[in-house]
């Protein structure tokens, strides 16, 4: 059985609007996911942005940056080999059933975490 649950966009917290994130059951309906900024790295600590939505069997997800061209694409954890289209400041890829993505990061912009 595949099932896609996505949440609403909390009371009181502002979303980020560097990316837009998209995701839908195969050939289903897209469906848009609202973006949480987090703080990353420990060290040198700067922001992030995070969607997250859960998910039981294959899910197809669109990421695009608003405010650049993505120049490289580094999906973790990198032994799931997730292959992925790349167009301008968009890319598309399918998480194939029970499978997950702990990053994504898009060069040239920030760190985008699914």
């Amino acid at each position: 059985m595949d099932d896609l649950q996505v949440y609403k966009a909390p009371k009181d917290i502002p979303g980020r609007e560097d990316y837009k994130v998209r995701v839908r059951q195969p050939e289903g309906e897209w469906h848009s996911l609202f973006i949480y900024e987090v703080k990353v790295d420990m060290h040198e600590v700067r922001p992030a942005s995070m969607a997250y939505f859960d998910l039981e069997g294959t899910v197809e997800v669109e990421v695009t940056c608003l405010y650049t061209e993505i120049d490289c694409v580094n999906i973790a954890p990198a032994s799931r080999e997730v292959t992925y289209e790349h167009h301008g400041n968009t890319i598309l890829f399918k998480l194939p059933r029970n499978d997950s993505v702990s990053s994504l990061r898009l060069m040239n912009s920030q760190d985008f975490i699914l």
